[in-house]
């Protein structure tokens, strides 16, 4: 069975507001639970830690942010990511972000 191709125009994903930031769901791999979307986050704003059974890849595209997740002594753990890196997360991890900066970060992921 073959599938058309799906193309997503600059600018006309859905987007959905996730705490601070602004998720634009860029398409999906079909017959998957893959998903990609594009992530803007505003100065100060991220995501707690959390957990979810579904791994994550984002890759910076424009400013820094800091991850953090637990080692296994459950102490915090960050990591600074800047434009150009990758951070991949395994299922089940605790994990969370911010952007500690002066001004908005975008990551694909």
């Amino acid at each position: 069975m073959s599938y058309p191709l799906c193309h997503t125009l600059a600018g006309s994903g859905d987007s959905i507001q996730v705490l601070g930031d602004r998720v634009t769901f860029l398409g999906a791999v079909i017959q998957s639970d893959l998903v990609m979307a594009e992530v803007s986050v505003s100065p100060g704003a991220g995501t707690p830690l959390h957990r979810h059974a579904s791994p994550e890849l984002f890759r910076i595209l424009a400013g820094s942010m800091t991850f953090s997740t637990l080692d296994s002594q459950g102490r915090t753990q960050q990591i600074s990511a800047s434009t150009g890196d990758a951070i991949s997360i395994p299922p089940g991890t605790a994990h969370g972000y911010r952007n500690e900066n002066a001004v908005p970060a975008t990551m694909l992921a």
